[in-house]
């Protein structure tokens, strides 16, 4: 972007909180044009929803301009966990309410949700544990 834009690019990767300190301190920036956030469905969308009371918002503080990316969400289990597929983790879970966990990058996020999504349309209690930190993607 630097050499696009002819001016010095700074990066300043603010994860946490499901995406809020880094859009908050966008949302508090100055309107000049040079900051942007690369926000996921959780900064635009999950948040809203999920907590009433945020430090910015979505349609005020901020003005789409483009998909970047898309991702897919997969499942996967350590190898050792007896089930192949969705209907034999669904099965497993059944046998054991509560001793199963899965881990995302914080409460609200997509990942949570899906999972939490699975619960309950399969009638499951896997236990979520969230992450301070997410994955770093690059």
């Amino acid at each position: 972007m630097t050499e696009l834009l002819g001016v010095p690019i700074v990066v300043d990767d603010r994860g946490g909180a499901n995406g809020f300190i880094g859009a908050e301190i966008a949302a508090k920036s100055a309107p000049d044009g040079y900051t942007l956030l690369s926000a996921t469905a959780s900064i635009t969308s999950i948040n809203m929803v999920v907590y009433p009371k945020r430090p910015y918002d979505t349609l005020r503080d901020f003005q789409p301009l483009t998909t970047i990316m898309k991702t897919d969400t997969i499942l996967v289990v350590h190898p050792s966990v007896p089930a192949h597929d969705v209907k034999e983790l669904v099965a497993l879970a059944k046998t054991r309410p509560g001793k199963l966990a899965f881990g995302s990058a914080g409460t609200g996020g997509i990942l949570h949700l899906a999972l939490e999504l699975l619960n309950t349309q399969a009638g499951t209690q896997i236990t979520h544990v969230p992450y301070k930190a997410r994955a770093r993607q690059w």
